[in-house]
């Protein structure tokens, strides 16, 4: 199955999203106002754009019944790159798949952000068949 994938880095949310999901993806969007975020934001797409092509191409090709849906994922990267909080919005079985993998890309150390110890991201996924 080949698949189209569309990314978007923090932008906007689903309707349906628990307030503490939408509190997340808030703070991504406050980051990115933020200079030294955007500049970070370059360096995250080079760091892990073509593993995080790869992992979606594996869970859409490995995941029986793959829910092609649109999802959200929002995650904190610590200040080592350690990607953690992960969750997506809806649950889709692609979705759960893709933060699983996405836990284990290798991120760049992220900047200080004032009144943060960590990096908020996020990313809506679309996959088309």
């Amino acid at each position: 199955m080949r698949a189209i994938v569309l990314l978007w880095l923090l932008a906007g949310s689903f309707a349906a999203v628990a307030d503490v999901f939408d509190d997340r993806v808030k703070a991504a969007g406050a980051a990115e106002a933020d200079g030294r975020y955007r500049d970070y934001q370059t360096a995250l797409f080079q760091a892990i754009g073509s593993d995080l092509a790869g992992a979606v191409n594996r869970c859409v090709t490995t995941t029986p019944d793959p829910d092609a849906r649109p999802f959200a994922l929002v995650a904190d990267i610590d200040a080592k790159g350690h990607p953690h909080e992960i969750e997506i919005r809806p649950q889709t079985n692609v979705g759960r798949c893709m933060a699983a993998a996405f836990a284990k890309l290798p991120f760049p150390k992220p900047p200080k952000l004032k009144g943060r110890k960590s990096v908020p991201v996020m990313l809506n996924l679309s996959i088309a068949p």
